[in-house]
């Protein structure tokens, strides 16, 4: 206490300014060691209880990279494994360190006999091609691979049933009583068994379906699927509905990408080489173009030849109508009038629409559409209107003519053409997006009917309807119209219906 009293009275002889800013007898004070030190006891370490279950319900969205500020986890009660669970159906395994984490990932799946998704024998054969390669369970992730190695070997694993597949647990009754579980990869549909023995456990696939096999996939209640097939219908009991629903969805729709066709509905013969041609019924693949398409154009491939073609030409397919496991893809002709449902844990199944066998006859006509008398009039001076001279000029409507006079009345076709439907005469003069395979009028020569396709081409170009070749514009089309029937008079009615 003596030389505490001595150092405070120093301090305070000292310059104002230290007095103001330290105050000693707080600070020795506080630093007096009391007579009876009190130990204070330390605070009991609570154990952490972590709700597992808690973690199953948690529902996240996927969000793209977050350039903010975040937060981090340092210190975590849980370990978060990451594994490639299924592949897109026309994804493309170009990224190589995601390339290698998958190989790291097949390699420590087939060395460990709990992974129930390989089977026995994919089990030895992947070992055998590792090991060939010095790969084994204690330098997978040491060894040194070429990227060619690791893709051969992933691709290899791709091709098994359950191990690039998403699982959802399924229940059903009947024939399907034994699966366990609905998988979707990008191959298509697998129902999935599961086999138990004292030695071996693993999925076994009961039935593959394709992904071009799905008509539809219907919700008839919250926690049940039905899974309309081209032949029958199956129905199934889930706690994830909706999700497998969506995922068959966006998988279906994905897997169409570059497998899109569409079917002709009439023939189209021309002899423009940037064109194809195609016969009624033909199966026409669509392809994606590197030039862009004017508006009612599409571009395709038949029996090796690509090319443009009208869109009013074709109708589209749905991927369960084309049957493509042959070379040349076909409509895909049903063996069964209806679909055949599966009727399980008493829930009625939603019947689809009946696959369609072919299409229908767009040509075909109600009794309403006859005309009873011609719509074309007769003008003076021995004129005639546009549709009046086509039914009696155009090439059309006199092989229609000759047609009827031997297969009806045994002689011309009365004037005015009784016999006509409107739509018939009609479609003589309609205005068409696609170029002309033959003239309009007969002539007795072949150069003359080569010249009316061009002017009909050269038309359309003028006129915004097809694509200008190099370097054209609408004064070479003008011209070469006008310079073609200057030379060629007997062309100029052909063109002036043109």
């Amino acid at each position: 206490t003596t030389e505490t009293t001595e150092i405070t009275t120093e301090f305070k002889r000292t310059s104002g300014d230290y007095s103001r800013r330290i105050e000693p007898e707080q600070i020795y004070n506080s630093r007096i060691v009391p007579e009876a030190p009190v130990t204070q006891p330390e605070p009991e370490t609570q154990k952490t209880h972590i709700d597992y279950a808690a973690f199953e319900r948690v529902i996240t969205e996927l969000y793209p990279q977050n350039k903010k500020f975040f937060l981090t986890y340092s210190k975590v009660p849980w370990t978060l494994h990451i594994r490639k669970e299924v592949f897109w159906p026309s994804e493309k395994l170009e990224n190589q360190t995601a390339l290698h984490l998958i190989y790291c990932q097949i390699v420590a799946d087939v060395y460990n006999v709990g992974c129930v998704r390989i089977n026995k024998d994919q089990r030895v054969k992947m070992r055998g091609m590792l090991e060939g390669h010095g790969v084994n369970q204690q330098n997978y992730l040491s060894k040194e691979l070429k990227p060619q190695v690791k893709k051969v070997i992933v691709d290899t694993v791709k091709e098994w049933p359950t191990y690039f597949c998403r699982l959802f647990p399924i229940a059903a009754s009947g024939h399907y009583s034994g699966v366990r579980y609905l998988g979707v990869s990008h191959t298509g549909l697998r129902l999935v068994t599961r086999e138990r023995s004292f030695v071996d456990d693993s999925l076994s696939v009961m039935e593959d379906i394709r992904f071009e096999d799905v008509v539809n996939v219907v919700l008839p209640t919250s926690s049940t699927v039905q899974l309309n097939l081209r032949t029958k219908s199956l129905i199934f009991k889930t706690t994830r509905a909706q999700q497998l629903k969506d995922m068959i969805d966006r998988f279906c729709l994905e897997s169409e990408k570059g497998h899109k066709y569409v079917v002709a509905v009439k023939d189209y013969i021309t002899r423009e080489s940037t064109l194809l041609s195609f016969k009624r019924g033909d199966i026409i693949k669509l392809m994606e173009p590197e030039m862009r398409l004017e508006n009612g154009w599409m571009y395709g491939s038949l029996n090796g030849t690509v090319g443009l073609f009208p869109a009013e030409y074709v109708k589209p397919l749905a991927r369960h109508e084309v049957e493509t496991s042959n070379s040349k893809p076909v409509l895909y002709q049903s063996k069964v009038n209806d679909v055949i449902p599966v009727v399980t844990n008493g829930v009625t199944p939603i019947i689809p629409n009946g696959v369609p066998n072919g299409f229908n006859n767009r040509d075909s006509h109600s009794p309403d559409d006859d005309s009873d008398v011609s719509q074309g009039t007769v003008v003076a001076e021995g004129k005639y209107s546009m549709m009046e001279y086509a039914m009696l000029h155009f090439r059309e409507s006199l092989d229609k003519r000759i047609y009827d006079r031997d297969r009806v009345y045994g002689s011309q076709v009365p004037k005015g053409g009784a016999d006509w439907s409107w739509k018939e005469q009609a479609d003589l003069i309609k205005w068409t997006r696609s170029p002309i395979q033959v003239s309009l009028l007969k002539f007795n020569t072949p150069d003359l009917n080569k010249l009316a396709l061009e002017s009909f081409i050269a038309i359309m170009r003028f006129m915004g309807d097809y694509p200008m070749g190099t370097n054209m514009t609408e004064y070479d089309c003008a011209k070469k119209i006008l310079k073609t029937c200057h030379k060629f008079p007997e062309i100029r009615d052909e063109v002036f219906c043109q």
